[in-house]
């Protein structure tokens, strides 16, 4: 008989286990999605589909209700854009190398100042996210994937130093400034887009921009400035 009680009490228990599991289940509400969806421009190593690229976004960006014009004005207005993506596509049909070069690199440029944009509006509505990404015609970023060289200028090894980096490969000439490019100053040039200053003013805000040395004296854009500060 005692036997028999015990394992009436045993199946109670376990029937009371199993129930309090089954509401817990039921009662759990959905985690939101916090996970941050990144943006990114997976720029093809052709011209002719880096043209095709930059005219999809512009398309993608043209009467989209999540990014009204007038944009703020540190972005490349659509107008502007339009009308860089038409030089690369006139530089590519003249076949003229430095051209191309030029034009190509301010069109990546103009891709990568709305880019924050696109961003921004990812994060301020995280679970469509990688729809209006893709609905602006970039790309949703995996972890770990390497892109190419951007402009950057990052604290150097000893006090005072920068490392500042340059799209595109070549010679390169450079500008610093302390104070947002009001008051831009020349450094040397390089033979590569990347390059060390030192004996500047240690822990102080300041910004870069390069171009590229084209043949027969001619140059591409400058770049936009581009924040950092020194070690």
């Amino acid at each position: 008989m005692k036997k028999i009680i015990v394992s009436i009490i045993a199946v109670f228990v376990m029937a009371q286990i199993q129930l309090s599991g089954d509401i817990t289940r039921k009662g759990k509400k959905a985690k939101p999605m916090t996970k941050k969806v990144k943006a990114v421009l997976n720029w093809p190593s052709n011209n002719g589909d880096r043209l095709v690229k930059a005219k999809h976004i512009k398309t993608c960006l043209t009467d989209n209700a999540n990014f009204v014009v007038p944009w703020p004005s540190i972005f490349v207005t659509l107008v502007n854009f339009g009308l860089h993506i038409e030089a690369f596509d006139a530089a590519l049909a003249s076949g003229d190398a430095d051209l191309i070069q030029s034009t190509e690199i301010v069109v990546h440029d103009d891709c990568m100042n709305l880019m924050p944009m696109v961003q921004a509006k990812m994060d301020s509505d995280k679970p469509n996210a990688a729809n209006i990404c893709t609905g602006a015609g970039y790309d949703v970023g995996k972890k770990g994937g390497k892109g190419e060289r951007k402009n950057t200028i990052k604290p150097g090894n000893e006090p005072g130093s920068v490392v500042m980096t340059g799209v595109g490969s070549g010679h390169h000439d450079w500008e610093i400034s302390y104070d947002g490019g009001v008051t831009p100053v020349p450094v040397d040039s390089t033979s590569s887009g990347k390059t060390t200053l030192d004996g500047l003013k240690p822990k102080t805000d300041i910004w870069q921009h390069n171009r590229l040395v084209l043949t027969k004296g001619r140059h591409s854009d400058w770049t936009p400035w581009v924040p950092g500060t020194t070690k």
